[in-house]
């Protein structure tokens, strides 16, 4: 529904559908190291500066269409500057499909619900197991090799190999010696929602007190009515 899915899109056939865009590569990173020489730090700033600069850039993000497919970096587009349509078909590219191209990479980046890299250990691994997995049943149903009332059946066999799986490379991750912390606290922490497993009961430590403090009143009650007999 619309109320369990906001940025779902309705389809005839389908119904509602959850448009979540994926961030296959959640950007590039450079570092430079605290324990080389000043001369070589700032040689190597120069460079980052240079190989990211927007000139220098768009030669591998916006590659010449006629260059054969090897001499074509491949590079995603990771500057607001490289989403210029003009430069694309500058370069030689169709201007429909360089602005359908454009135009998804932007709506994109500008979603409230796009799911970024899972960024956890044994990600790619994990990942991997998921591709595989998926793609054989794919490749199984498009050749016809799996009966059209069976793949309900098979869908579920490949989620059940798929969760195996997973749990299998978790535990051994969590089981290894040099484990800072589960792999599933690791996501938690990043995903923000992370809450330490620990006692809340603040009684613990005043429960002592508390049993002498109830003693107290029952020999207290207790020897107001002997009194209250006796008397």
């Amino acid at each position: 529904t619309k109320q369990l899915c906001p940025y779902a899109k309705f389809y005839e056939d389908l119904g509602w559908v959850n448009v979540a865009p994926y961030a296959a590569n959640g950007g590039w990173g450079a570092s430079i190291s605290a324990h080389t020489t000043p001369d070589r730090q700032k040689a190597l700033a120069d460079f980052f500066l240079w190989a990211s600069s927007k000139e220098q850039s768009q030669q591998y993000v916006i590659a010449n269409a006629t260059l054969p497919w090897y001499e074509i970096n491949g590079q995603d587009p990771w500057r607001k500057s490289q989403l210029d349509v003009d430069k694309w078909v500058a370069q030689g590219y169709d201007r429909e499909l360089s602005q359908q191209y454009v135009e998804s990479i932007s709506s994109n980046l500008v979603s409230k619900n796009v799911v970024v890299e899972a960024r956890f250990p044994k990600a790619g691994e994990i990942m991997g197991v998921l591709d595989k997995e998926v793609n054989e049943y794919l490749v199984l149903a498009h050749e016809g090799a799996i009966a059209e009332e069976d793949k309900p059946k098979e869908r579920r066999k490949t989620a059940q190999r798929i969760t195996d799986q997973w749990n299998q490379i978790i535990r051994a991750y969590n089981a290894r010696g040099d484990t800072v912390a589960p792999i599933l606290e690791i996501y938690q922490r990043l995903r923000g929602v992370y809450v330490p497993n620990e006692d809340r009961n603040y009684l613990v430590d005043i429960r002592p007190l508390g049993f002498t403090m109830m003693a107290l009143v029952w020999a207290f009650a207790i020897g107001s009515i002997v009194w209250v007999y006796i008397k």
